[in-house]
């Protein structure tokens, strides 16, 4: 009974969040430390060994080197789920292992974590192959005396949204006003050449457009408000998990180049010419 009220409670607060929501656009800018083309600072190329991606602050994961990345993704999303009932019902450890089992067994192949995480790991495989086709002067595909590296891909983690008085407006005239809002995220590269690691980040913008309120859904006024063409990307309606993260962009690309080129330049030519030639000069 529970179970049903919670469940009807969830439709009607949906329901009631798309009415006041009105109507809402995205659009995403992604911003790097540094506008240049990026070149390598090497004399030898990097092989890219495994890029795994981490969604939602560690909830979900998908990695280029697992078959097993959707029961990996299903196993997280039902601990998170099974902590939550948890929490809620006073549960010990015992009885909220025995739930993470039980949910384990029911969401065997929910569509919504298993589509998420074949969509990081088809994001994975087009990274390498467009690293490697676009920036030959930093990766290739080929194994051989190029130095193995490992990516993690994390994002996104919000730093700080801004408002103003047109969204308490929009409220008011139940959306027949437009509003916008703008939100900023922290996405992070962390990078491991054996014991050799460096972390590089770089924000996304979401400049967001919207109606707050049930006429918006008639009447979209939001979509008069001029925008910058210059954008990575732009959805619309509520944002979904992989609307950027797992967008392989131009930008996107330049960032994992900047991340190789924050690596110590020293350790990786000593690490190089150990393990591959007798001497490297630079």
């Amino acid at each position: 009974m529970k179970n049903k009220f919670t469940f009807l409670f969830s439709i009607f607060l949906l329901a009631f969040l798309s009415l006041l929501t009105g109507c809402s656009s995205h659009t995403f800018y992604i911003e790097l430390s540094s506008d240049e083309q990026p070149h390598s600072p090497y004399k030898f190329k990097f092989y890219i060994e495994d890029i795994q991606v981490v969604l939602n602050g560690g909830s979900l994961m998908s990695s280029t080197s697992s078959d097993t990345c959707d029961y990996t993704a299903i196993t997280f999303y039902c601990m998170e789920k099974a902590k939550e009932e948890a929490e809620e019902r006073g549960l010990d450890i015992n009885a909220k292992q025995r739930l993470v089992q039980e949910y384990k067994r029911r969401y065997k192949h929910a569509k919504e974590v298993v589509d998420t995480t074949r969509a990081a790991r088809e994001f994975t495989a087009n990274v390498r192959r467009e690293l490697a086709e676009k920036y030959p002067d930093f990766f290739t595909n080929n194994r051989h005396e190029a130095l193995p590296i490992k990516f993690q891909y994390n994002g996104a983690f919000k730093v700080y949204a801004e408002s103003g008085w047109d969204t308490l407006l929009s409220f008011l005239t139940l959306g027949l006003l437009p509003a916008t809002m703008e939100e900023h995220e922290i996405y992070y590269i962390r990078m491991q050449i054996e014991k050799i690691r460096e972390t590089y980040c770089f924000s996304v913008k979401d400049d967001i457009r919207c109606n707050m309120g049930i006429i918006g859904l008639f009447l979209p006024t939001c979509f008069f408000i001029p925008i910058d063409r210059d954008y990575d990307k732009q959805s619309m309606g509520m944002r979904t998990e992989n609307q950027i993260l797992l967008r392989v962009t131009d930008k996107l690309l330049r960032a994992f180049c900047y991340s190789v080129m924050e690596l110590d330049r020293d350790a990786i030519y000593r690490l190089y010419n150990r393990n591959y030639t007798p001497e490297v000069t630079f």
